[in-house]
């Protein structure tokens, strides 16, 4: 098994690689607008999801 392992982001760092708020982040991840799920009850959010977001909103 040689799968590369995807690079994870917080909340908080979603928030600064898109510029925008935290009550912003996380309507676009309620909207279903980003992917995003939960562990231990914090936010993460893949580097595909966030790719994803960018190219389909820009």
């Amino acid at each position: 098994m040689n799968q590369k392992l995807p690079t994870l982001y917080t909340l908080k760092e979603c928030c600064s690689i898109l510029k925008v708020g935290r009550n912003k982040m996380l309507e676009l991840i309620w909207n279903g607008e980003i992917d995003a799920f939960k562990i231990g009850g914090h936010w993460r959010i893949s580097e595909d999801a966030i790719k994803e977001y960018i190219f389909h909103h820009t």
